[in-house]
């Protein structure tokens, strides 16, 4: 089973899914999250998940796409984002994510070079209930060529902890490190 743990899964009836990088639940609206990466969608998504009854241990539920990735100025791209969401809102290939103690989804990325979005990686806030569903704001942006990993909030709200991995690949252009 732990070799063949996708053919496994298929048996049991398991929701296929494109390998996520992460999955985060939400104890404030009892849905799960999950950065997930899609071969053709090469900017991803975040889905959501509703587990019955918003039990974490229930064994069916069902999941929608809370956001489709990318800039929605292209409209091949076909983001999905919140009509609030202003132009520094948007972002593609979530890597990570996290929820704070106010039920608000944190999204960390990898991938975002000059020849991906044109934006380096970063840290965006997204607001998972109404009436600001899908309404995503830019947090801290990343050195080129550097990506952001495992964004972690304090309950207090106070203190967040990020990883930079690999600031400065390649080139000579680190960039500036800034809170928006």
């Amino acid at each position: 089973m732990l070799i063949e743990t996708r053919r496994s899964a298929d048996l049991l009836g398991a929701t296929p899914m494109d390998r996520p990088e992460d999955i985060e639940p939400n104890s404030t609206n009892g849905h799960v999250y999950a950065a997930n990466p899609r071969a053709d969608n090469a900017f991803g998504h975040i889905i959501e998940i509703a587990e019955d009854g918003g039990d974490f241990a229930a064994t069916k539920g069902t999941w929608e796409i809370l956001l489709k990735c990318g800039d929605p100025q292209v409209a091949e791209v076909g983001a999905s984002f919140s009509t609030a969401t202003t132009a520094n809102g948007w972002f593609g290939t979530p890597d990570n994510c996290s929820v704070d103690s106010e039920g608000r989804l944190w999204v960390a990325t990898d991938g975002n070079t000059p020849s991906g979005t044109g934006r380096t990686d970063g840290i965006w806030a997204v607001d998972t209930g109404d009436p600001a569903r899908g309404t995503s704001r830019l947090f801290l942006r990343m050195p080129v060529g550097a990506e952001m990993c495992g964004p972690r909030i304090l309950p207090d709200m106070e203190t967040m902890f990020v990883a930079v991995q690999h600031p400065g690949d390649g080139g000579d252009d680190w960039g500036v490190l800034r809170i928006s």
